[in-house]
């Protein structure tokens, strides 16, 4: 099992040079400090990752079936080049789903949806909307899918692919729970009744927002220069009141991080 934890090559997304969904949203402080220093990992920390990608290994296997797409598309490389001020850069994806819905051969548009797996300890009564992180990553890779199908997949650049749909799965070892652009779903949350028959409240789920291209587009960019940043000069460190704190709460170089904004060296 620590075997397992532990980072090793060919590991999702581990090309140095490349940027995924997950590497623009991380602390790019944190990333610079692990290039430059030790670190370890901690083991508690580090499980829900093993836990994650134990999730993914049962749906990524070809079991689900979509009636009527002309192509299923899973865990598949996608990789498309985007200009920033450090010059041309690989943002690079897997998706775990890419569904292949139709095709109109006269207008050469395709419609797609993709969806993204995530697990969780729990899903919890107060999960009622996709969280951000995971929303801002699902819209990038229906940037990368939007360029990487028609130049890949159909081998026809002239093909226009249209996201139709964007859905995050959540699954703890006990249910799922799923969120769609589609609009708002409904699940069940907690019990309102002591005794039998039992009766539950009902949950109204917030729909995904999908943001336009050039959005996703303007974010990558934008990311992916915080990150290259961060390799010459230090960002700030994240404030405790800040929104993304809880990323400091797991960082193997939390220590290193802290003794730095206190006035040692880098």
């Amino acid at each position: 099992m620590l075997e397992m934890l532990r980072e090793k090559p060919g590991d999702r997304h581990a090309d140095p040079t490349a940027h995924s969904p997950t590497k623009v949203l991380d602390c790019p402080r944190k990333q610079a400090l692990q290039v430059e220093h030790d670190w370890y990992l901690d083991v508690d920390d580090a499980w829900p990752l093993l836990r994650g990608h134990m999730v993914h290994a049962i749906f990524e296997r070809d079991t689900a079936r979509y009636p009527g797409a002309l192509a299923i598309l899973r865990e598949t490389e996608m990789e498309w080049p985007i200009d920033t001020a450090y010059g041309p850069q690989r943002m690079t994806g897997k998706p775990d789903l890419v569904i292949v819905q139709a095709m109109d051969t006269e207008t050469k548009r395709a419609s797609v949806k993709i969806v993204d797996y995530k697990s969780t300890a729990e899903v919890k009564h107060e999960l009622v909307s996709a969280k951000p992180d995971h929303v801002r990553q699902v819209n990038m890779y229906a940037w990368l899918v939007r360029r990487w199908l028609p130049a890949h997949y159909f081998k026809d650049e002239a093909v226009e692919v249209v996201v139709e749909e964007l859905e995050i799965a959540y699954a703890d070892f006990k249910k799922p729970r799923r969120f769609t652009s589609k609009g708002p779903l409904s699940a069940r949350g907690k019990r309102t009744s002591k005794t039998k028959p039992w009766t539950y409240e009902t949950l109204t789920l917030a729909p995904i927002h999908i943001y336009t291209d050039r959005q996703v587009g303007n974010a990558i960019r934008s990311m992916i220069e915080r990150r290259l940043a961060a390799e010459e000069k230090l960002p700030p460190i994240i404030p405790e009141d800040s929104d993304e704190y809880w990323r400091c709460l797991y960082c193997p170089v939390f220590d290193v991080c802290h003794k730095i904004e206190e006035g040692h060296s880098r």
